[in-house]
């Protein structure tokens, strides 16, 4: 998904599925349950609040509950939502391109020692292993708590990903056996 519109299609999303939240709620809310696919970057979440809101795609009323601090509660605009619609439409549309930058330091390998090489494609096996388990059990916890007209769709997403580092782990599995036949 282009960066450009990643994180207002989301926070567009997360508005109209839920209603009215504040910041935080938005936040947290995201974390807990798109961050195994979505990868936004939240510490600018207010930032796209702030420009969504000129740009009239969200409102912003202050509430203030008990002794609390006043905060925000976002929503939508009818503008909002067609923005929303279109950004759904185009990732739809979107072709999915992958960014591997491991491939550039293969690429330029002849730089480093093999060693170097190896060391560096047995960290990213680790960390694809790490993910892959974290998915699964991510799994158990997303399908526990997503109403069951949701289950089948939810498992759709968890599954592409799931094959994504399956199909990573396999490289990396010949990579880190193709450098180490260089280095012998």
């Amino acid at each position: 998904m282009n960066e450009s519109y990643k994180v207002p299609f989301y926070i567009l999303g997360y508005l109209i599925r839920q209603g009215p939240l504040h910041g935080y709620q938005l936040k947290a809310n995201i974390e807990r349950e798109a961050s195994d696919f979505a990868k936004i970057k939240l510490p600018n979440l207010y930032y796209h609040l702030a420009s969504m809101r000129e740009k009239g795609l969200i409102e912003a009323e202050r509430e203030k509950q008990g002794n609390r601090p006043e905060k925000d509660m976002y929503s939508v605009t009818a503008e909002g939502k067609a923005q929303y619609e279109e950004l759904l439409r185009r990732c739809l549309a979107e072709p999915g391109y992958w960014d591997f930058p491991i491939d550039g330091a293969l690429f330029f390998s002849k730089d480093l020692s093999p060693e170097e090489i190896q060391q560096g494609l047995l960290v990213a096996r680790s960390r694809a292993d790490a993910a892959l388990k974290s998915l699964a059990a991510h799994r158990v916890e997303v399908l526990a708590e997503v109403p069951a007209s949701f289950s089948e769709i939810a498992s759709l997403i968890l599954s592409h990903h799931e094959r994504h580092y399956a199909a990573e782990l396999a490289w990396l599995r010949e990579a880190i056996e193709v450098i180490s036949a260089r280095k012998g």
